[in-house]
């Protein structure tokens, strides 16, 4: 890298870009167009007034008295070329970075699937890991043996056993690789996660008020909403409800927007994806879809610019805590982290991973967009850490979602 870029820069927290009054003020006078807007659009001081301060402060707003009063959906595989990688010769590879494996190497994904044509093309990625002559061997068998790892265990108890066990204790204890493939495979599994509504005075209708000084009313609403807000909006919801939607804790997760000047890089990689293995920022990143829509058409030359995407779902494993105290720390972390940690992270990354195929951070990379997703992906149960016999039919989340009046 030749030296510091000067990105273009948006930031966006919960869906929304963020900016100060003055700047909104302005837009709205000039008509600009959202997407085009470039600058940092972080958590500035009041994006999260109103929500923290109804859920935090018990902050709460008027009623008022009085009422105040063409979208045609196609199917994505329509625009979306199912081909395009395929025929373009672009895989998928793994992205070693120098912090955790001492030099930036870019390979292959291993094949997953089973087959003496498998095994073989695995064995000659495998040589080129970072990886040493055990864990090699160990990732090897592991893929291709046709091993039955739970032997030992009573084939009616077998269910019963995984559900207590987690992901790393099969593979140190059960299977018994060593660490550097469990850490290998670790990351991999990432990513694959108004103000007043009442009953009015007779019960047959709901007013919905909202902070812009309006109240609408119909009969029924339907609240399209982070459900752990409703406590504090609904002060009709019982406290049996209250208790059963605050179980949950939201996934939280950042996705980056990276506009490069051109491809070139992947091309001569021949890959459109990368996964990284024990991330210190995105856990992948890539190509976005190659979807054309309307007069839009995707980027199907290297030469053309493109977008990446990348993905970030902080996580803190092996340290002994429930995905709930994961996903509250990860959360955490979001909030504490700055613009110039997330655009050094990413910047680092890139370099790593495509510096040796012709990127240059300084000259390719045009504009950087975060969005920023705190309360993210809703909560799913785990019977490595919630009650057994929690699942779709049975858990906190029916009384959640239990329809009022």
């Amino acid at each position: 890298m030749s030296g510091r870029p000067d990105i273009s820069r948006r930031d966006f927290l919960g869906g929304v870009a963020l900016a100060p009054i003055e700047t909104l003020a302005d837009d709205a006078a000039t008509g600009a167009y959202p997407p085009a807007l470039m600058g940092m659009r972080g958590s500035h001081p009041g994006s999260l007034d109103l929500a923290h301060g109804v859920a935090w402060s018990g902050r709460r707003y008027a009623r008022l008295r009085g009422q105040t009063d063409s979208v045609y959906p196609e199917r994505f595989y329509d625009y979306y070329n199912q081909d395009f990688h395929a025929n373009a010769g672009l895989g998928r590879g793994l992205y070693f970075s120098a912090a955790r494996y001492g030099s930036d190497r870019v390979l292959p994904e291993l094949d997953l699937y089973s087959g003496a044509a498998a095994r073989a093309r695995n064995a000659e990625l495998l040589a080129r890991y970072s990886l040493d002559a055990e864990a090699r061997s160990a990732c090897l068998e592991l893929l291709s043996a046709p091993t039955d790892y739970l032997q030992s265990m009573p084939r009616e108890s077998r269910i019963e056993g995984l559900r207590g066990m987690s992901y790393r204790d099969f593979l140190l204890t059960t299977v018994g690789v060593p660490e550097s493939v469990y850490l290998l495979w670790r990351d991999a599994m990432r990513g694959w996660w108004g103000v007043d509504v009442r009953h009015n005075a007779p019960g047959d209708h709901v007013d919905v008020c909202y902070v812009r000084v309006e109240r609408a009313r119909a009969r029924h609403v339907v609240m399209g909403c982070y459900n752990a807000i409703l406590p504090h909006i609904c002060p009709e919801m019982p406290t049996d409800q209250r208790e059963a939607i605050a179980y949950a804790a939201k996934v939280p997760l950042v996705y980056m927007s990276i506009a490069l000047r051109n491809w070139r890089p992947f091309a001569a990689l021949g890959m459109h994806s990368l996964s990284v293995p024990q991330p210190g920022l995105m856990h992948s990143f890539g190509l976005d879809f190659p979807v054309s829509m309307g007069g839009y058409r995707f980027a199907e030359d290297p030469d053309q610019p493109t977008v990446l995407h990348g993905s970030f779902i902080p996580t803190l494993p092996d340290r002994g805590l429930t995905a709930r105290e994961q996903h509250d720390a990860g959360r955490r972390q979001i909030y504490e982290t700055t613009w110039e940690q997330f655009e050094t992270g990413i910047i680092e990354q890139l370099d790593g991973a495509l510096g040796s195929a012709g990127l240059d951070p300084v000259r390719d990379i045009a504009g950087l967009t975060l969005n920023r997703w705190p309360q993210g992906y809703a909560y799913e149960y785990s019977e490595l850490f919630d009650p057994p016999g929690y699942d779709r039919d049975n858990g906190p989340h029916l009384l959640g979602a239990r329809q009022m009046g």
